[in-house]
């Protein structure tokens, strides 16, 4: 009897902390141009207007832009292939006529113009996690 109750209280702290840990942190929300790889959650947000960043525009030349600048790290329980993080990233823009640059050290770089506007992005990714940064150029740059 006592095995089975010790067995259970295991059981529910384990399902609470899962539960804790897969949830976004407070005022947190995904990039609406992205979706979020299922089993992620948000674990840091950050919002700068402006902000700056540096982001390769091809394998040699470096850009630095300003804009209302995201930052959004990514993290799951589980252990997952950065390059495939990359990829499906990489992917996602595609359809819409962005281009990508995958600059190696699990990184990706996102130029993609969509309704008016101009965005960068990188991806870097990891095992467990992976952080977002987008950069929403402001009108007329």
């Amino acid at each position: 009897m006592k095995l089975k109750l010790l067995s259970l209280l295991g059981l529910l702290l384990f399902t609470g902390m899962t539960k804790v840990f897969a949830q976004d942190i407070q005022g947190s929300s995904d990039h609406p141009l992205f979706n979020r790889i299922p089993g992620f959650s948000i674990n840091d947000y950050m919002v700068e207007d402006p902000g700056l960043y540096s982001f390769h525009a091809d394998q040699d030349s470096l850009i630095t832009v300003e804009g209302k600048k995201t930052t959004i790290h990514y993290m799951c329980n589980c252990v997952e292939s950065p390059l495939r993080i990359i990829r499906i990233f990489s992917n996602s823009v595609r359809p819409s006529g962005g281009r990508s640059v995958e600059y190696g050290d699990n990184r990706i770089y996102i130029n993609i113009k969509k309704d008016g506007r101009e965005y960068w992005a990188e991806v870097y990714a990891g095992e467990d996690d992976y952080f977002l940064t987008v950069i929403e150029l402001k009108s007329g740059k």
